[in-house]
This record gives C-alpha cells, structure tokens and sequence, in this order.
C-alpha cells in the first residue's frame, strides 16, 4: 500500500511542477507579447519616443524573464526573441522605424513558439 501512496504522491509533485512552469512561461511570454504588440502600435503610429520607453522597458523585462524561462526552456527556442529584443532600441534610436516593426514581429513569432512548444501535446510530445 505504501508503493501506491508513493507512486501517487510522486505523480501528483511531477504534475504540480510542470503545471507551474507552463503558468510561469505562459505568464512571461503573455506579459511580454503584450509589450511588443504595445510597442509596435506606438510605432506604427509613429511615436518614437513612447516606442523607445516602451522597448527599454521590454528590454528590462527580458532581462529579468530570460533567468526564469532559460531554466524551464531550451536556450536555442529563445535566441530569435533575445535577438529580436536587444536590436529594439537602436533601431529606434537610428530611426529606423521598418526595422524595428520587423524585430516586433519576429519577436512576437518567437514568443508564440516559446509557448506553443511548451504546451503537452502529442506533437511537442513527439
């Protein structure tokens, strides 16, 4: 009887655990798609200067996410974020408005597949 109570209690901890990491990445890259589809309406609007506190400020964010999600996530799926993420800011700052739409994109692109991947489906499973 006590390998039952065993075996359940350690399912129910490796359930928790993962339940937990799908809130965190689910909560890190919801926040963080919000901030880039923020920022580039502020863009496309042609306000620079709110797009540029608007990257600083995603860029912060990141910072403090990339710890969290590097120690649930494979580093290679978020590589074009981080690219995307650092090349923000000075393309705002160079003016270079196409540029920075096209890092808002790839970054949200990124973001989706962070999370995507991360859900338990038989093709992530697979």
């Amino acid at each position: 009887m006590r390998r039952i109570w065993t075996a359940i209690s350690i399912l129910l901890i490796i359930l928790i655990i993962g339940g937990v990491g799908m809130y965190i990445v689910y909560h890190q890259t919801d926040s963080l798609s919000k901030a880039v589809d923020e920022a580039k309406q502020a863009g496309l609007a042609g306000d620079i200067s709110k797009a540029l506190d608007l990257a600083k400020e995603i860029n912060s964010h990141w910072i403090k996410s990339d710890f969290i999600l590097s120690t649930i996530i494979r580093h290679d799926q978020v590589e074009s974020a981080i690219y995307s993420i650092k090349n923000m800011v000075p393309h705002l700052e160079q003016e270079k408005l196409d540029e920075f739409i096209d890092d808002c994109n790839n970054c949200a692109i990124a973001l989706d597949h962070i999370w995507t991947s991360e859900i338990p489906s038989l093709e992530n499973i697979l």
